[in-house]
């Protein structure tokens, strides 16, 4: 199915809980904080489907708001339910 055929809120939806349970997994993370970052309106967790970036200065601006949404410190279903699925 060619990407632009796919939903991609859902796919974006999915794809932050698979990253948070994952880090859940791995207790890089704890269950309370999957259900607060799954609570709010925006995750920060994104899924591109546009063409692949052609320059360094995307990547860098990209790579730096990836690090910027790991160093920074909203009712979601319990983790646990969440990430069995």
């Amino acid at each position: 199915m060619p990407f632009k055929q796919l939903e991609q809120g859902r796919l974006t939806e999915r794809f932050g809980e698979a990253v948070l349970c994952s880090l859940a997994k791995e207790q890089l993370i704890s269950d309370n904080d999957v259900v607060q970052i799954l609570s709010q309106e925006h995750t920060g967790l994104n899924v591109w489907l546009g063409d692949p970036f052609q320059d360094e200065q995307s990547e860098k601006f990209v790579a730096r708001l990836v690090r910027r949404s790991f160093s920074e410190g909203g009712s979601a279903p319990n983790a646990k339910a969440r990430c069995a699925s």
